[in-house]
């Protein structure tokens, strides 16, 4: 799976600015169209742990800017179908002959202030950030996954490529001074009736630069998500092989506040079974079942 990300900006002229998302992946099926693009609509079943309210793609482009095409493309269909708006009900649409076998690609114009940064933001903390995120997939060989980032100045004509690699937290064990956590997906889960499963892995990060050489690993940048400050000490909430939410232990209600003496701490809490995102996907919905695991 390839996911081509594309932003170009001009401060001259911000009406020429633009995002561009694409993929190789299967595309959508013209018959599955008008529901996909839906507010609240999915084609998907209503397991499936990737379209949990159906808002996640309408509700990202409107955060971004205004859409002003999508293009997808099936495989075993001979051109793609082009819409320019979210919409329920009958669709307006045209067809369009494009240079790749399957997937989808998505252009947003009159971008909001989340895309319109520099490139060394890009190239650190958003690649940072999507490299931490996305670390199973990205680290994992059998998911294959490459995602590639070209920032672009409309105005001086400079370009940057960014990609992002996967970046894992380090952790320290007290005991053996090795890369390990102190805990390794301990099991949790309710009683039968609850239905929900948690793992966690538990460890503390290295302190300070010595200890971090000691492990042949780099010290992270203060813009990345696992340096140590009292804004990133805390459990990674992990769904589906994704970071969810990089959370704090307040935050997640481990703790009644922030404080020094956290910092050290880091882990990750892998929701398995039963628990619900957002319609923003960056924070689990609470409840009976994630009130049941804090207590755990």
């Amino acid at each position: 799976l390839k996911i081509y990300i594309e932003i170009g900006l001009s401060d001259e002229n911000p009406t020429q600015s633009y995002f561009i998302i694409q993929d190789n992946a299967s595309g959508i099926p013209f018959a599955d169209l008008s529901e996909a693009i839906s507010p609240a609509g999915s084609t998907s079943s209503s397991d499936h742990p990737l379209n949990e309210h159906g808002l996640g793609m309408k509700q990202a482009v409107s955060a971004a800017g205004k859409l002003e095409y999508l293009k997808t493309k099936p495989v075993d269909e001979d051109s793609a179908t082009v819409i320019n708006q979210f919409t329920y009900g009958s669709i307006d649409y045209e067809t369009e002959n494009v240079d790749w076998k399957h997937g989808t690609e998505i252009k947003i114009i009159e971008l909001t202030e989340i895309l319109r940064d520099t490139a060394q933001v890009y190239d650190h903390r958003i690649k940072s950030y999507i490299g931490a995120r996305y670390r199973r997939l990205l680290g994992n060989p059998e998911n294959n996954l490459d995602i590639t980032i070209k920032w672009k100045d409309i105005d001086g004509g400079e370009t940057r490529k960014i990609t992002p690699d996967d970046i894992r937290p380090v952790y320290f064990h007290p005991n053996t001074r090795v890369n390990k956590p102190v805990v390794h997906k301990r099991k949790f889960s309710g009683s039968e009736g609850d239905g929900w499963k948690a793992e966690l892995t538990f460890g503390y990060a290295p302190n300070g630069k010595s200890e971090y050489d000691s492990l042949g690993s780099s010290q992270p940048k203060k813009y990345e998500p696992y340096s140590r400050a009292l804004s990133n000490q805390g459990l990674d909430l992990m769904q589906n092989d994704r970071v969810i939410r990089f959370a704090q232990l307040e935050e997640i209600g481990l703790v009644n506040s922030t404080h020094p003496q956290y910092n050290k701490i880091r882990g990750e809490i892998d929701l398995v079974k039963g628990f619900s995102t957002a319609i923003t996907k960056n924070r689990i919905v609470g409840g009976v079942e994630f009130e049941a695991m804090q207590k755990e």
